[in-house]
């Protein structure tokens, strides 16, 4: 009887288990609609709270964890022309201004030669968010050379304390290659065109 009770035990273990991977699979995976973001907006359930359409020129970087309980995005351009190192995507939680403030707080002490704009809220591609983009320079991994990087960084409100985050990020050679506002406006407002709010 002891034995039976333990087998019934372990197959209702499997079952839940596999329940959970159905539904961890259902909520991340990739569908027609995009891939899923899911958030727990006021610290509630876990739901989707938008879809990302794979940008056109684009392929999903092995980077990205879409497995997570809180999936993340990374898509690099098909094109070594680019000078997109890749578009990244998840959630995020938090007052997006003030998180915001404290990324950039945060980047003046970690890069070199750093610089910031404003958090402002702009409309791009009929979608309304909140963001900032800077340029930096740093020695690469193996410090042969530098690393002029310039990004983008939007915060888009899903509801209660929770938002969806997609960065644009480009590296040149040099700082005198940096795009000006509306070339660097063409890419933000592709990658940003990809969130669909749900």
């Amino acid at each position: 009887m002891k034995k039976k009770r333990l087998w019934i035990a372990l197959a209702g273990a499997v079952v839940l288990v596999a329940a959970a991977i159905g539904v961890a699979v259902a909520l991340n995976s990739d569908t027609g609609d995009g891939y899923k973001l899911v958030a727990s907006p006021d610290g509630g359930r876990a739901r989707v709270v938008a879809r990302v359409v794979q940008p056109e020129g684009y392929a999903l970087s092995e980077d990205s964890d879409v497995d997570g309980e809180e999936p993340e995005y990374y898509f690099e351009p098909e094109s070594d022309e680019s000078p997109v190192r890749f578009l990244y995507y998840t959630t995020g939680y938090g007052d997006s201004q003030s998180v915001a403030e404290a990324a950039i707080a945060a980047y003046t002490t970690f890069y070199d030669e750093f610089a910031s704009s404003e958090v402002a809220e702009r409309t791009l591609a009929d979608r309304t968010f909140l963001s900032f983009d800077y340029t930096a320079a740093y020695p690469n991994a193996e410090e042969t050379a530098m690393v002029y990087e310039q990004s983008a960084v939007c915060y888009f409100p899903v509801g209660g304390d929770a938002f969806v985050v997609c960065i644009v990020s480009l590296s040149f050679d040099g700082s005198d290659a940096y795009l000006d506002a509306e070339a660097l406006d063409a890419y933000v407002a592709q990658a940003c065109g990809a969130v669909n709010l749900l």
